[in-house]
């Protein structure tokens, strides 16, 4: 591993100040969100997606082709990363592999949010993806290591039994996702700087207090760590008042907490605020899109609607983006969706001013 201190960041996802700049004043988008498959095996109560279904052989083909296309029109764009969020779990997609290595071919890096049980099951990795020569966990790990794929893993809780209570698996989640991190581990995924390896820790009121403990475990490890309260889509709007969802004023708290453990512990972050805790600003609007399952396209996937994607229109729907035009010139969080319901609209004032960065 690299030597530490290690920042909050995970390959791919962020690009410096200098480059969404430059790519701002060529029209290029950077950045892509998408949706690959709907079927998933857990029930988290705190789910992206409102509905999963089972993907037949006729969807996944047309799902497949429909990837590949909007892919080849990204890149076009200029595109260099994707972010595969949903709709179902995509490590259950049996033509992801293609996917992704017409990714390595277009130089587009994915980043894949996954339960990640898949890399810590044999049988379940060497029947999704036999056709592509996989009969075990460790071949898929290594495959998808080659393919130069970055992981974020769902992990809620050090406790194992409220990890479980709230994924609402079935089966032994907990065993093959564990499995799964160490093999993606021993494979070497968080060896690189920045790591290609990371955690998604959604904070809820059953385990926002283990918000620093979950940072300072991963973090030593070079492991990303999603940290943050309230998606903007999904079932932990805030605005539904989902009971499982904490206050505004524990939010700040929270983040203040984890922001102070890092000026403590000497680990670098971003000097402008953002929700996803301890990590680099998002800056989105300007150069990234997202395109749902259904083809809706938004600005982001808690964002509003803006267009309906076709074959052949990405370039027009990037052109006529009206969140690009607007945040054009702004580097940093302008986030459409979260200032004032997930958090206080004052929300990076006011920790900036606890951590005693402003007086």
């Amino acid at each position: 591993m690299p030597k530490p201190p290690y920042e909050n960041r995970i390959e791919g996802w962020w690009f410096k100040d200098e480059e969404i700049r430059s790519a701002n004043k060529v029209g290029k988008m950077l950045t892509l969100d998408l949706d690959i498959g709907k079927a998933c095996d857990l029930h988290c109560s705190f789910c992206f997606a409102s509905t999963h279904s089972k993907d037949n052989k006729d969807y996944i083909n047309k799902n497949t082709i429909r990837i590949k296309q909007i892919l080849k029109e990204a890149a076009e764009l200029g595109c260099k990363s994707i972010k595969i969020v949903g709709a179902g779990e995509p490590l259950l997609f049996p033509n992801l592999i293609e996917i992704l290595e017409y990714c390595k071919k277009l130089k587009i890096i994915p980043i894949i949010f996954t339960g990640g049980h898949v890399f810590g099951d044999d049988n379940r990795a060497k029947n999704v993806f036999k056709k592509y020569g996989i009969n075990s966990a460790k071949e898929l790990v290594d495959k998808l290591y080659r393919l130069d794929c970055c992981f974020i893993v769902k992990f809620m809780s050090l406790n194992p039994k409220l990890h479980a209570k709230l994924v609402g698996a079935n089966f032994d989640y907990i065993k093959y996702r564990d499995q799964g991190l160490l093999n993606l581990i021993e494979r070497g995924f968080n060896y690189t700087k920045p790591t290609r390896l990371g955690v998604d820790c959604l904070l809820l009121k059953d385990n926002y207090r283990e918000a620093v403990s979950l940072f300072s475990f991963f973090n030593q490890f070079n492991i990303f760590c999603v940290l943050n309260t309230s998606m903007d889509c999904g079932k932990t709007e805030y605005k539904l008042a989902n009971p499982q969802v904490i206050s505004k004023d524990k939010a700040l708290k929270v983040s203040i907490d984890l922001y102070r453990y890092c000026l403590k512990n000497k680990i670098p972050f971003d000097k402008r605020i953002s929700p996803y805790f301890c990590s680099p600003v998002c800056s989105q609007l300007n150069h990234g899109l997202f395109i749902g399952d259904d083809n809706i396209v938004k600005a982001c996937p808690g964002g509003p609607d803006i267009a309906q994607y076709s074959k052949g229109k990405l370039k027009e729907i990037w052109k006529n983006n009206p969140f690009r035009k607007k945040y054009n010139e702004i580097l940093g969080h302008e986030c459409i969706s979260r200032v004032g319901r997930t958090y206080h609209e004052d929300f990076e004032y006011r920790v900036r001013k606890a951590i005693k960065f402003i007086k």
